[in-house]
């Protein structure tokens, strides 16, 4: 777990003597905290105290003196550590001191939690974590240069009002993509508009909108692939250089899906399961949400239909490239992360 050294630590008189201890033994503050896990403004802070006063037990403070103890911060250390959904009020009712729901915040605060929205991902299990670190691997060495001849694909829905019930945690910095601090995700959820996208590079392929019941695999192979996706390949890459990248969607699975493509030569990736933080285009989709609900307030689906349209013509190309440009750090922090989620 990554601490926050700039939080306040609250150091029994045995700790402190350690720091003093490794001090008098020739290491540097910096030294010290690097190995403790103590930030090293903390670490000169007790050895100057100790050199001024000659003991690193801790003076008397003037007003009224803490209630908790030691053992309590300890407990709730471990309590907000195993259970980060868990209400303050029900965290204080397991320590041995009797506080109040504010002080016991305060005490999490000091020792670096935070109270804050958990993350959204999807649901990974122990097949998907694996996938996707093999993928990870695989493409490792892949440049941005490497990545810009892949066409990045995808849908997304569009709702008009739509709101979401946040998961508060605490948590402390370091820790926001640690599994117990994620909202798991599953594919399911009503649409109101449905439409498909589609760049590579900085190109953009028209955004199409799909049409409502339209979503069997032939469907998709009619309104998508033979009145988009051929089209704009045919056109942006007539030497057939692009791969298409898509997720596993059952459109694109099903076997009428795979023998089209396959008909045109079209060269795909073996994208892993349950990976839209490896998916630039998902981040295309985040902004444009956020564009379309600012700039355009589409009150009814033909206005949706038209915002979604000129949000995405106006998409600046030069998010694109950096989204691009992120590819090889994502691939870094699957391997750091042995296939977990990470922070795209």
């Amino acid at each position: 777990m990554v601490r926050n050294q700039n939080a306040k630590r609250h150091l029994s008189t045995e700790q402190k003597a350690k720091i003093v201890g490794m001090s008098d033994a020739g290491m540097t503050p910096t030294a010290i905290g690097s190995q403790l896990g103590i930030g090293r403004t903390t670490i000169s802070a007790i050895i100057t105290r100790s050199a001024e006063r000659g003991t690193v037990v801790t003076a008397p403070r003037s007003g009224r003196p803490r209630i908790t103890n030691d053992r309590d911060l300890r407990k709730l250390e471990k309590v907000l550590n195993d259970n980060p959904r868990m209400k303050m009020a029900e965290v204080k009712d397991i320590l041995t001191t009797p506080i109040s729901t504010k002080t016991a915040r305060r005490r999490a605060h000091d020792m670096g939690f935070n109270n804050r929205v958990a993350v959204r991902k999807p649901f990974l299990n122990e097949t998907h974590r694996r996938c996707r670190l093999q993928f990870a691997k695989r493409h490792k060495d892949w440049t941005p240069d490497d990545w810009r001849m892949v066409l990045w694909t995808d849908e997304s829905s569009f709702e008009i009002g739509k709101s979401s019930k946040q998961v508060v945690v605490w948590r402390k910095r370091g820790d926001k993509h640690d599994p117990k601090n994620l909202v798991p995700t599953f594919k399911s959820g009503r649409t109101l508009t449905m439409v498909w996208g589609a760049f590579f590079s900085k190109t953009k392929a028209p955004l199409a909108i799909i049409p409502p019941g339209q979503r069997k695999a032939e469907n998709f192979v009619k309104n998508i692939y033979e009145k988009h996706l051929i089209p704009f390949l045919e056109d942006a890459d007539p030497d057939q250089r692009i791969s298409l990248m898509e997720d596993n969607a059952p459109v694109h699975t099903a076997r009428v899906s795979r023998e089209y493509l396959d008909s045109y030569n079209i060269n795909k990736i073996d994208w892993p399961a349950q990976s839209p933080d490896l998916n630039p285009i998902e981040n295309v989709w985040l902004v444009l949400k956020r564009n379309v609900q600012d700039l355009y307030h589409p009150r009814s689906v033909p206005e949706m239909h038209e915002a979604l349209t000129q949000a995405w013509a106006d998409f600046p190309s030069h998010i694109l490239e950096n989204l691009i440009n992120s590819m090889p750090e994502r691939m870094a922090e699957v391997i750091k992360a042995e296939g977990g989620s990470v922070r795209w």
